[in-house]
């Protein structure tokens, strides 16, 4: 399973909570993404993603300070996290945005076994 959540581009607000898989089966899965700032500004953006698994459901926040062309949380990588889902559970993502600057975010999901 891949699946490409639609680019989100010229952003200058919060993205709200994106569903991109539920699981119908307990497996691992990589979620990959880019937070790009666009146009400098002042503040900051975070990529946040959650998921849950037997223990519970853990959630990360990963920071962008706006300046142009940088990259969450370091500049020329894509980042990825691979973590194991419950049967029946959501993976999701969202952004929060205290900025004055412009970003893009690119979101992809894999399922590894």
């Amino acid at each position: 399973y891949r699946n490409s959540a639609p680019n989100q581009t010229g952003l200058t607000a919060s993205v709200g909570l994106q569903t991109m898989y539920t699981a119908p089966t307990a497996g691992e899965y990589r979620l990959m993404w880019e937070t790009i700032a666009t146009v400098s500004g002042t503040g900051n953006v975070n990529f946040n993603y959650n998921w849950t698994d037997e223990a519970g459901g853990p959630s990360i926040s990963v920071g962008l300070t706006l300046t142009v062309g940088q990259r969450a949380p370091s500049v020329g990588a894509m980042n990825a996290q691979t973590f194991h889902v419950a049967a029946g559970q959501a993976i999701q993502w969202s952004t929060t945005y205290t900025a004055t600057g412009t970003y893009a975010v690119y979101v992809v999901l894999e399922r590894l076994s």
